[in-house]
């Protein structure tokens, strides 16, 4: 697909974009399946502060989708790393 071959990385916001109400939208396991086969790095991102590298990675397990800890970027660690590079 030529639409793919300039796609340098994605970001997703979870709530609302891969789940909503707590169970995850159509296509979730069929775009991360051809993301990782055509090695199109991405990032999971929400600004929920209280959810966990572990809450996120078994949240994506059910829908089928194995994440690394590299891939998802929470509010509080977004926060962490400004402040660890700024202050």
């Amino acid at each position: 697909m030529k639409q793919f071959s300039e796609v340098q990385g994605l970001i997703f916001d979870m709530d609302g974009v891969l789940w909503r109400g707590g169970k995850p939208l159509p296509g979730v396991r069929t775009t991360f399946s051809l993301l990782r086969a055509r090695q199109i790095p991405f990032v999971l991102a929400t600004n929920n502060a209280t959810q966990t590298f572990e809450e996120v990675r078994s949240r994506m397990e059910e829908a089928g989708v194995s994440i690394e800890q590299n891939e998802v970027l929470t509010s509080a660690l977004g926060t962490a790393i400004h402040l660890k590079q700024h202050i």
